[in-house]
């Protein structure tokens, strides 16, 4: 390997390093190119970012390719609290002090409310049939603080007295890191296999939830014990099949992440602290109209429900941290993508997508979501890549999430009405260089 290649995969071992946070789950694509056209695309071999989204794609690739860049990502989550009952709450109720309540997290990774997610990727074209690469990106992750900055006048004794939940400061930060090896094979002129096996490091931290902490079979590791990290794996495998002239399948499969335990949340998370990534495919169609341009319609399902943390129900009748205790109650997603790229001349391609999805989240959990930043649903993008000298090129996205709200009852207190509301925009800038 030459010099630059080890100077590349020393960057990129520096941005697997790095702490990958940001509001919402699952990231809707990886590299600019995929993202410029709102994660349609598993079909397509753009540029060395699309061994992240389809392992097949290595082989469709000429050559060596380096990519390096980062999204930038600015959510606006916020929690809007109903006004309460007059009369007196129950036993056992939780009522929310009205108000609207909107995220400001303190975290290295963000500034002014915008957070930084840094990918890269290189590929070698090792001959007609083989390729291989690596890629480095953040899958997604959750970061939403709700800071206390006022008394709580529901909050009984033994309780901070302030915050959404009297524990002060109430925040979930998660941060996902995918270091991803890969390998492609074209066994057929009109057929790519790709495979990819994954180390994903994972960090946590949770804070205010002391109010919670009674109903865990392990209190002293249920809430403000800092950031806690996990490593895991996981596989990825893809194909790629020319069914017609200008037609092109792909298809792409992730199994469930195998996480290790969080020990300082073992009695938050079910299994003792586990919280694994969930499995999920996307598959795709991309239809060459022209030599400019082409269209691009792709189907993805994740499968929130497979997972412990995110699939049981928030009540169980079980404790937090026991092996069926209770988890966020997500349901599996359903996302349709829609993408276009146009190639005005060799100097300028031109993307722009819409993905149309719906919220893990059903209106009866917002309660036990207050933290999760997880309702996005409908997504827009453009992109442009503008070749700079004969072999680099330049990429950027711009992603707009309408606001999205989704209202329901507080679970301990139905007559006080609670709305996570969520919405922001993405800036992904790249740069990449063919050999």
């Amino acid at each position: 390997m030459g010099i630059r290649g080890r100077l590349l995969l020393g960057l990129l071992a520096g941005l697997a390093a790095g702490q990958v946070q940001a509001t919402g789950y699952f990231l809707n694509g990886a590299g600019a190119s995929a993202r410029g056209m709102a994660g349609a695309g598993v079909a397509l071999a753009e540029d060395a970012m699309s061994i992240a989204n389809n392992p097949a794609a290595a082989v469709g690739l000429s050559g060596r390719q380096w990519q390096i860049g980062s999204i930038f990502l600015h959510p606006r989550p916020k929690v809007i609290v109903g006004e309460q009952p007059q009369e007196a709450p129950p036993p056992g109720a939780i009522p929310l002090r009205p108000g609207i309540y909107s995220s400001r997290p303190e975290v290295a990774t963000q500034a002014g409310g915008t957070f930084a997610i840094p990918f890269g990727a290189i590929s070698w074209r090792l001959n007609e049939r083989w390729a291989v690469g690596l890629s480095v990106y953040g899958n997604g992750g959750l970061n939403s603080t709700f800071r206390a900055n006022a008394p709580n006048p529901n909050c009984g004794p033994g309780t901070r007295g302030e915050g959404l939940l009297c524990g002060g400061t109430l925040s979930s930060d998660i941060g996902q890191t995918f270091i991803s090896p890969t390998v492609a094979w074209q066994p057929l002129s009109w057929l790519r296999l790709g495979l990819a096996p994954q180390i994903v490091w994972q960090s946590l931290e949770i804070q205010g939830f002391e109010l919670l902490a009674g109903q865990s079979n392990d209190p002293d590791n249920f809430t403000n014990n800092g950031h806690d990290h996990a490593l895991g794996y996981a596989l990825m495998g893809g194909l790629q099949i020319n069914i017609l002239d200008k037609v092109q399948f792909g298809l792409v499969a992730q199994t469930k992440t195998e996480m290790d335990e969080f020990d300082d949340y073992a009695g938050l998370l079910p299994e003792q602290g586990k919280l694994d990534i969930a499995p999920y495919f996307q598959a795709g169609l991309a239809w060459d109209v022209s030599s400019r341009l082409t269209f691009a319609v792709d189907f993805q399902r994740i499968y929130f429900g497979s997972v412990s943390a995110t699939g049981n129900d928030v009540v169980t009748g079980e404790p937090y941290g026991a092996d069926n205790g209770p988890g966020f109650g997500w349901g599996d997603t359903k996302t349709w993508k829609f993408g276009f790229r146009y190639r005005a001349n060799d100097d300028w391609t031109f993307r722009g997508g819409y993905a149309d999805g719906r919220s893990q989240i059903e209106s009866d959990e917002v309660f036990y979501n207050l933290v999760s930043g997880s309702i996005l649903a409908d997504r827009f993008d453009i992109g442009v890549t503008r070749r700079v000298g004969e072999k680099t090129y330049l990429d950027a996205t711009l992603g707009y999430f309408p606001d999205q709200q989704l209202t329901g009852p507080n679970a301990t207190l139905p007559e006080q009405e609670i709305t996570l509301s969520l919405g922001g925009v993405a800036v992904d800038l790249g740069i990449g260089r063919r050999f």
